[in-house]
């Protein structure tokens, strides 16, 4: 009788509105988020990394992301963990900056798409939107979240799909890019904050009007980045075929003046 009762006082722990386990739960919770995330941008970026950088990447930002997370209020705490992920990109995993604010744009695109489709589902289901307060429901959310990331990472990982556009740059293109992703990292910052705020009061529709909004960023995104690069190839090609046709030039000319000379040596002989 006394298990039973004590099942019954965790389960109606886990069902009830509970602050304290709200933030157990969110413990582990950060730490798995971090990990789909290394994974899911070291995969399509094609960022190498030894074991020691991995560990000491995650470690550092599950350390960052706890402190801000019981200490900074919401929605502030997301906007430091979006200042941190690139930086610690850059320094640990000695990656160039357009590819370290690339990840982070790639990783919170990819996680509002399923965090926003998964929500409307739930909400239909459960017909409110207060279930990320129940221990239970956000235990089971974040799960299936993070489970959909890691299946899309073995995707990716499969196929070996992965952006390999993103090595030569002039400086100008270099910092055109690296403007246009932070302006698509302040983007995805503002619109995590309008949603925490408005939670209860956006209709669906909006949420998808913003969901698209996002998507043809991103897409047009990607699409000038290949762009640009092709552009890059272009003229890096065009630029070697200038040397070589220099190269051949100059090859013409030294036959020529060895051809006269040796018609002079001739008749002088």
């Amino acid at each position: 009788f006394l298990k039973m009762e004590i099942l019954q006082t965790i389960w109606n722990a886990l069902i009830s509105e509970n602050e304290i386990l709200l933030n157990i739960v969110s413990i582990p919770m950060i730490f798995l988020e971090i990990g789909v995330a290394f994974l899911l941008f070291t995969q399509l970026l094609n960022i190498t990394y030894t074991k020691k950088q991995c560990t000491i990447y995650i470690l550092s930002f599950y350390v960052v992301a706890l402190i801000s997370y019981y200490l900074v209020p919401a929605p502030y705490n997301t906007f430091i963990n979006i200042i941190t992920m690139p930086v610690l990109i850059y320094f640990i995993l000695k990656t160039n900056a357009l590819k370290s604010i690339l990840a982070e744009i790639i990783f919170y695109f990819i996680i509002f798409c399923v965090t926003t489709l998964l929500m409307l589902i739930y909400t239909y289901i459960l017909n409110s939107t207060q279930f990320m307060n129940i221990p239970i429901h956000k235990l089971i959310y974040s799960l299936i979240v993070y489970i959909i990331l890691f299946l899309v990472y073995k995707v990716l990982k499969k196929f070996n799909l992965r952006i390999t556009l993103l090595d030569k740059f002039d400086t100008c293109s270099y910092n055109i890019l690296i403007i246009n992703f932070i302006v698509g990292t302040l983007s995805i910052a503002i619109q995590a904050y309008i949603e925490y705020l408005y939670t209860d009061y956006i209709p669906i529709y909006l949420i998808f009007i913003s969901l698209a909004v996002l998507l043809l960023y991103f897409f047009i995104s990607l699409y000038s980045l290949f762009r640009t690069s092709k552009l890059e190839q272009t003229k890096q090609l065009l630029e070697e075929e200038k040397m070589y046709n220099k190269t051949l030039n100059t090859l013409h000319d030294n036959i020529r003046g060895f051809k006269h000379d040796f018609n002079n040596i001739v008749q002088a002989i």
